[in-house]
């Protein structure tokens, strides 16, 4: 057990008009002596291994926030956020048929994590208000099941659309459909086939986390 160092570092601007507001973000994240654990079945022993190596990370981003107001009764609001997340100092040994063998997983992509995530989402209200559609396209890159980078996530986007009238003073109705387009999203592996190598590597089927399925809401 020991301290775990951190540091961070925002920099950014922001403005504001009648029809536009923009927010600029950098910023920098490192951590040390962070310990990940390892833990997996082994088919052959019949049993779970478990292994932990003790290492840091290192992110440098850019986020970008804005919102547009060309026309009345018209907005275009768009998030975009890029980051180079890896991990540092990643290096362990391990015995391997009675041998020490060297691993080292430094530089590559923290598990999980896109590099580049985007939300663009027009809108329009009618009816000085009363009525607001808008429509919300989010795109998420490639990402990876293991600290390996051995096996890889698909980027994908998912499509969402809604709509909410006032009726009356004290009664509101509203829509939402999420997925539109039933995009296949998966968004993590199976850390028990292995968070340091996955084991489903080369295999036709395997078990992650994925977005849901398309589905609607009054």
């Amino acid at each position: 057990q020991d301290v775990v160092p951190i540091r961070l570092a925002e920099l950014g601007l922001k403005y504001t008009a009648s029809r536009a507001s923009i927010n600029a973000t950098g910023f920098y994240t490192r951590f040390d002596r962070l310990a990940f654990t390892d833990y997996r079945f082994d088919p052959v022993a019949n049993g779970y291994l478990e292994r932990t190596a003790i290492a840091g990370s290192k992110t440098l981003g850019f986020e970008l926030e804005a919102r547009l107001r060309p026309v009345a009764g018209f907005d275009l609001a768009a998030q975009l956020t890029w980051q180079r997340a890896r991990y540092r100092d990643f290096r362990f040994t391990q015995l391997v048929d009675g041998q020490a063998v060297q691993t080292d997983y430094t530089g590559r992509q923290l598990v999980r994590v896109p590099a580049l995530a985007l939300r663009v989402t027009p809108a329009i209200e009618l009816l000085n208000g009363k009525l607001r559609t808008e429509i919300s396209v989010t795109s998420f890159s490639g990402r990876f099941a293991d600290i390996a980078n051995t096996q890889r996530l698909p980027g994908y986007t998912l499509v969402e659309a809604s709509a909410r009238v006032q009726l009356t003073e004290r009664f509101k109705l509203s829509f939402q459909a999420t997925n539109l387009f039933n995009a296949i999203g998966l968004t993590e592996g199976n850390p028990r086939s292995g968070s340091f190598e996955s084991g489903a590597v080369g295999q036709k089927y395997f078990l992650a986390r994925p977005e849901f399925a398309r589905s609607f809401r009054m």
